[in-house]
């Protein structure tokens, strides 16, 4: 796992792993396959490789799609930010999936490579 520094500006309120998986997220018509960059209890940041050239992934900010994660029970997510090659999503799952969650991530990464 990759240490990423500590952004003092950084706003999130969960701690961030840089733990590299692969991901799939759907938005019902088609999928698309990339990696995690980070991810917390509450969100994840997924680029795209084949989707670099085209300056897009083809998600709107706040659409809804699922996104499976490598070793992760497939959930629902809304799309925070999209650019050329990347998404960020804000995760739709219970408090008790998110403690669980974040277990499973420091489980991963015990160092937690990222601020909170």
């Amino acid at each position: 796992m990759n240490a990423i520094p500590n952004n003092p500006e950084d706003r999130r309120v969960f701690e961030r792993h840089a733990i590299p998986l692969n991901v799939r997220i759907s938005d019902g018509e088609r999928f698309r396959l990339g990696y995690l960059g980070d991810i917390s209890a509450s969100g994840a940041f997924v680029s795209f490789k084949s989707y670099v050239e085209e300056n897009t992934v083809g998600l709107d900010d706040g659409q809804f799609v699922e996104i499976d994660i490598q070793g992760l029970p497939t959930v629902g997510a809304a799309v925070v930010r999209s650019a050329a090659g990347v998404v960020a999503v804000r995760l739709d799952i219970t408090e008790d999936e998110r403690a669980w969650l974040a277990a499973r991530l420091h489980a991963w990464d015990p160092a937690g490579s990222l601020p909170m």
